[in-house]
């Protein structure tokens, strides 16, 4: 191999796409937000600001470039480079209307600078519209030997207020496949959807597949798995794969899928297949149903005490299966950050241990395990902590029989709970159906989980309401750091015209946490309800209005 006598560059680009962090490091760099979210009215500037950290102990300079992005089939980002002309661009850019403060950034060692991004949509744009940063450090010119170069993406998402835009978003697909074995991949069959955004809105989505399998002329469970957490852009198609972790052979097959479409599940679609799967397997393994008691675990105690509490197993199926057990932070607090706080520093899975780690549970069998918690006798100084225990289940040939999950939550009696939420985005759009799909989504911005309760009103500007009902969406543990969509198709036939406030809260059963509202216009025109978003700045009326009932 000839030799590299100054350096040789080696990029890795860091595509964050379908679950966001709110926060990246690598390589002595701190990005807040990871992703830019904006709204605005058309010809109106909305600015929004991402703060670049140098941890280093020495200066640094990062670069900054605009980029247009193209969704993936796997739901993930394409950057589309300065000059690329094969990759066809989305005419949902707001490139153009983009501009940074800065495009390179001198930051002294663990310092801040802030980065103002201004988007300004023309007064022809409506919908949703989105592009990208690339922010990379500077390779020092003095430096030798083989560097590598982390370049982060920020996703640019782009609002357009005013009248609604129709949600069209529809779950077109949904099967089984089979991959055969090749010398780098092993065998697998996957769950898959296909689901493609007609519209001009931009909604989470995540997709759940039931299988059933036809045996003497009767349908049996197989397994349900959900597909990753994914925002959807306006002309995207993704195909989103799961792999259910076993060999399933060539059969009839029914698969019932359904699409929750920022926290709002949609009818599933339901449809029957022949099936040509793995050769080599004789027998469905179907998911076997473990029963967890209790199916949350709450233990507290004091810094530096061990505790033990007792998980009882329970198979509810006619064969014997083996178990293993392992400890994880809860998904939802992977790489999310607020403030100084990160998902990782509230981890409990490195202190927790179940006992036995692996067992083998017999046919209609019940047996406790133990969870031992022992709590470091420093550095734990916040209110809750926090791990998932899975136990995941395999025939005794070593196919996958379906994994179970208990939550597990550690209070320190020595700290004082603050529950708090934050308010995040909130967007209405119009659906085929005639009516609306009001979003919201919210943050848990406290110390500890909470058992969330959202809802929406519609409130006149003399403070009568009009609407008040549930907003749709997980109402399990909502855990500290956690982002969380909830939606709700509503009718505003009954909502006589005029001005009024579009409220979603989130909160407890005692206590609101978080709001955020809209200033919306409910009018008539030829015989169909019409409603319109109100942003501008010459409503000082509905402005008001906003803040005083907001604050209520």
């Amino acid at each position: 191999m000839e030799h590299v006598s100054r350096f040789a560059k080696l990029f890795m680009l860091t595509l964050l796409a379908s679950s966001l962090p709110v926060w990246a490091q690598s390589q002595g760099l701190i990005i807040t937000p990871m992703r830019v979210e904006a709204a605005a009215r058309p010809g109106q500037a909305a600015d929004r600001i991402i703060k670049l950290k140098n941890t280093a102990d020495e200066s640094k300079i990062f670069d900054l470039t605009l980029v247009n992005l193209v969704q993936a089939r796997d739901g993930g980002w394409i950057v589309v480079e300065p000059g690329n002309s094969e990759v066809e661009l989305s005419e949902y850019s707001c490139l153009e209307w983009t501009t940074l403060s800065a495009k390179t950034v001198t930051v002294d060692a663990m310092q801040m600078s802030p980065v103002t991004v201004t988007v300004r949509p023309p007064a022809r744009a409506r919908g949703f519209y989105f592009a990208g940063i690339l922010v990379q450090a500077r390779t020092p010119a003095q430096q030798k030997g083989v560097s590598v170069a982390v370049r982060f993406l920020i996703p640019i998402l782009l609002d357009v207020q005013g009248r609604p835009e129709r949600q069209q978003i529809r779950l077109a697909e949904a099967g089984l496949v089979y991959r055969e074995e090749t010398p780098k991949k092993r065998a697998a069959t996957f769950a898959t959807l296909n689901v493609r955004n007609e519209g001009r809105t931009y909604s989470r989505i995540k997709g759940q597949i039931k299988v059933q399998h036809l045996s003497n002329k009767t349908w049996k469970h197989v397994l349900t798995v959900w597909t990753k957490d994914i925002g959807l852009v306006p002309g995207a198609n993704v195909e989103l794969p799961v792999d259910v972790n076993r060999r399933l052979p060539s059969g009839h097959f029914k698969i019932s899928a359904a699409l929750s479409v920022d926290g709002r599940m949609l009818s599933p679609v339901e449809r029957e297949i022949s099936f040509s799967g793995d050769p080599s397997a004789t027998k469905v393994a179907v998911d076997t149903a473990l029963t967890l008691n209790p199916s949350e675990i709450c233990i507290a105690g004091i810094p530096g005490a061990t505790r033990t509490t007792l998980l009882s197993v329970e198979n509810s199926a006619d064969h014997p299966v083996s178990i293993e057990t392992r400890a994880f932070l809860p998904p939802p607090m992977r790489g999310m950050s607020m403030g100084d706080l990160t998902g990782e520093s509230l981890s409990c899975a490195g202190w927790i241990q179940v006992l036995p780690e692996r067992f083998t549970l017999g046919a209609r069998a019940k047996q406790n395990v133990r969870i031992i918690a022992s709590m470091p006798k420093t550095e734990t100084t916040h209110a809750a902590y926090y791990g998932t225990v899975s136990l995941q289940a395999s025939y005794l040939d070593g196919q996958s029989a379906g994994q179970t999950t208990s939550l597990v939550s550690v209070r320190n009696k020595h700290a004082e709970v603050k529950p708090s939420a934050l308010a995040v985005r909130m967007s209405i759009a119009a659906t085929e159906s005639g009516g609306y799909a009001v979003q919201a989504r919210f943050s848990n911005a406290g110390n500890i989980h909470v058992l969330p309760s959202a809802r929406v009103t519609v409130t006149s500007l003399t403070g009568r309401t009009e609407i008040k009902t549930a907003l749709e969406g997980d109402q399990g543990q909502m855990l500290p750091l956690e982002s969380r969509d909830f939606s709700r198709l509503m009718d505003f036939e009954k909502v006589p015209p005029g001005s009024y406030i579009l409220k979603a809260e989130l909160g407890t059963a005692t206590e609101v946490l978080a709001s955020q509202s809209l200033p919306i216009v409910v009018s008539v025109a030829d015989g169909k309800c019409i409603v319109n978003v109100i942003t501008d700045e010459e409503d000082k009326d509905i402005k008001a209005s906003v803040t005083s009932l907001g604050a209520r």
